[in-house]
């Protein structure tokens, strides 16, 4: 006969199935997308980040900037030519991969020569020629950001960390990735990522394996 388990091996197989996280609902990846770091990720790189997924990057990586690490570094130091009335904007920290291409991100009402759409109203672009062009003709301050390095994942690799709990995936919207407040942005987008999974396991009760054992125990 096969023997019944006792009483405390029960109740740790309850606990197990019931304080368990619950597995993350996939989220649609798709490009351009914010991915924003989780409480749970402690990389040292990219813990509590926030990075806009570029799209027109070279296959088959995926690439984005972290656009919420604004740093004391002017933009003159990335881009000598940059005009007098810049001299006030600092670079952002992008990423790890390839920190001395800076990446232009501009809001314009239509795009720049070389630049590449990431939505109706915002653009980006890294070709040295095309920077310097559209530097040289003094856009706005607040109009620009200016990032020194990127992040890259391949495909499978971006979505197994998705699925592993390390990012939430959210739409994009211009005027968050400008934000005035840009330190501010990742516990905004925290809690909203948050506030979506709660509502994604809303209403469950004890999965069928935790109901079953609650009726041994009792």
């Amino acid at each position: 006969m096969r023997a019944m388990p006792s009483m405390a091996a029960l109740v740790m197989i309850l606990c197990g199935l019931v304080c368990a996280r619950p597995a993350r609902a996939q989220t649609p990846l798709t490009v351009p997308s914010l991915l924003v770091s989780t409480p749970d990720l402690d990389d040292p790189v990219f813990a509590q980040s926030v990075i806009l997924l570029l799209p027109g990057g070279e296959p088959p990586l995926m690439a984005g900037v972290i656009i919420n690490q604004p740093t004391t570094i002017p933009i003159s130091a990335l881009l000598p030519d940059a005009p007098p009335r810049l001299g006030d904007v600092t670079a952002y920290f992008g990423g790890p991969v390839e920190m001395h291409t800076p990446v232009v991100l501009m809001r314009a009402a239509a795009a720049p020569p070389g630049a590449i759409a990431v939505a109706e109203d915002l653009f980006w672009m890294d070709e040295r020629a095309a920077v310097a062009a559209f530097i040289k003709g003094n856009p706005a301050p607040d109009t620009i950001r200016v990032y020194y390095g990127r992040a890259q994942w391949l495909p499978l690799q971006l979505r197994a960390e998705i699925q592993a709990g390390a990012w939430y995936v959210e739409p994009i919207d211009t005027s968050e990735i400008f934000s005035a407040d840009p330190k501010r942005l990742w516990r905004t987008l925290v809690e909203r990522g948050q506030l979506e999974e709660a509502r994604s396991h809303g209403g469950r009760g004890l999965n069928p394996g935790a109901a079953t054992l609650v009726k041994l125990v009792r």
